[in-house]
């Protein structure tokens, strides 16, 4: 339904639904819409069906975001912060129409910030919004966030893609409004979006040659034994999967610098949740190499409606020079061009990282922006922040000529 249409058709007084969602926090009325703040992730099992129908018809997909991420990291990560869970929903049909996850912080100056929640866990901080409704949905959230008290001077989103209608209808906004904007920083990030097959593919970015090197490491690999590329989907052996991933984990190069999960009890804990979870509502896959039955590397791929991530990937160290990671990956990418069941396949990784950005060629535009709600303290501090980043940068360069 275009957004005038959705605008004009729904009635003026909400429903006894609407009124009930009203009552759990605070809210804003536009004409088709309420948006109501949340304080407890918790609230959010009341509304797990018509969450998990907003992902699957979401403009653009964010696993992260979506009930079997949130609710495993929410459960075991990140307890200690201040929650305003935005959520919007149609007045008329009671769909929910918008989920932004904001964090209450303290900003630069004293000004109280939302700020898009994000992880060390997680990768992606777009809000799920309905398909159709981009405009609508964002301005009735700035609109909301004007309004609720504590007074919220700045709006931050982290790691929001920088593209698509999500994007482009908030910018649209902020034009139209001349909010301030700040823009920490955007960069790119490999993904694979491709319509070649697989070999066409490889010689593209790889290249012959070392293609050709992989697969003699694959040969050498064959030699040590039985090698296996197993996948695993199915619920009933989630706990067997998960502990072959975290043990594997743990004795590479994660475990001697002490960040592996299975060091942490609470990353421990979540995992296990995430895969049982991801299991369960088909959101989530594990792959694996196995040589004589055992994992030398293991890979676990979240899956949402448009698009695949590259959530983790770990290998066993001993069998570094025949290269298990480079092979899963590389099986990773055939399965996924072959199956052509996903728009795109998003690494997750650094905007650096040396191995994937050699193999997958396209890249995705990931920003850090703030934008002011409009006050004046909030604009004139945003407005001072390039020119504070343009003096330290010349300092510091100066510093580093006299060294």
């Amino acid at each position: 339904m275009p957004e005038t249409e959705f605008i004009q058709s729904v009635p003026k007084k909400p429903t006894t639904e609407v009124k009930q969602l009203a009552s759990i926090g605070p809210s804003t009325h536009i004409e088709g819409a309420i948006a109501c703040t949340l304080t407890s992730p918790e609230t959010l099992n009341s509304f797990l069906n018509e969450w998990s129908n907003l992902a699957g018809h979401a403009s653009e997909s964010n696993t992260f975001y979506e009930p079997a991420f949130f609710q495993a990291a929410t459960s075991h990560l990140d307890q200690a912060v201040q929650w305003r869970i935005v959520v919007v929903q149609n007045s008329e049909s009671h769909e929910l129409l918008g989920f932004f996850p904001f964090l209450l912080q303290k900003g630069p100056c004293g000004l109280r910030r939302l700020s898009l929640w994000k992880s060390e866990m997680s990768f992606l901080t777009t809000p799920l919004i309905r398909s159709g409704f981009e405009r609508s949905v964002w301005r009735i959230v700035m609109e909301h966030v004007k309004c609720v008290s504590p007074r919220i001077d700045l709006v931050e989103l982290p790691m929001n893609g920088a593209s698509g209608r999500v994007h482009q209808e908030f910018h649209s906004l902020i034009r139209d409004d001349l909010l301030t904007t700040y823009q920490y920083d955007h960069y790119s990030r490999a993904e694979l979006r491709t319509d070649l097959d697989y070999d066409k593919y490889l010689k593209q970015t790889f290249g012959g040659h070392h293609l050709r090197g992989y697969r003699r490491m694959r040969r050498r690999l064959d030699g040590l034994g039985q090698v296996e590329f197993r996948t695993n989907t199915d619920p009933r052996h989630s706990d067997c999967w998960a502990s072959w991933f975290l043990d594997l984990e743990a004795r590479s190069w994660k475990g001697d610098e002490e960040t592996a999960m299975l060091q942490s009890p609470d990353k421990e804990q979540f995992f296990r949740e995430l895969v049982s979870k991801g299991f369960e509502q088909s959101g989530l896959e594990m792959r694996g190499i196995f040589l004589d039955g055992e994992p030398i590397a293991m890979a676990v791929t979240l899956l949402s409606s448009q698009g695949k991530f590259a959530y983790k990937i770990a290998f066993n160290e001993n069998y570094k020079k025949y290269s298990p990671g480079v092979l899963l990956q590389l099986h990773l990418t055939q399965n996924s061009i072959e199956e052509n069941s996903h728009q795109w396949f998003d690494s997750c990784a650094a905007p650096s990282h040396p191995m994937i950005n050699r193999l997958w060629s396209e890249r995705r535009s990931i920003q850090h922006l703030v934008v002011s709600t409009g006050r004046p303290l909030a604009n004139f501090v945003l407005g001072s922040l390039p020119l504070l980043r343009a003096i330290k940068r010349t300092v510091r360069n100066a510093r580093s000529k006299n060294n």
